[in-house]
């Protein structure tokens, strides 16, 4: 069986260093002069996320 194919949109990766260690990850999708729109993945309020 083939490995199905995923169209994934063009998009950008940053990883930062935290000074105290850890990498925050950071990805850019869609229109760079669109609207900007934040999502916080582990956040308390990811289960607000079918409300937008």
């Amino acid at each position: 069986m083939a490995a199905p194919v995923i169209n994934s949109p063009a998009h950008l990766e940053h990883r930062i260093k935290t000074p105290d260690g850890r990498t925050l990850a950071v990805a850019e999708w869609g229109d760079p002069d669109g609207l900007p729109v934040i999502a916080v993945h582990g956040t308390p309020w990811r289960y607000g996320h079918g409300a937008l």
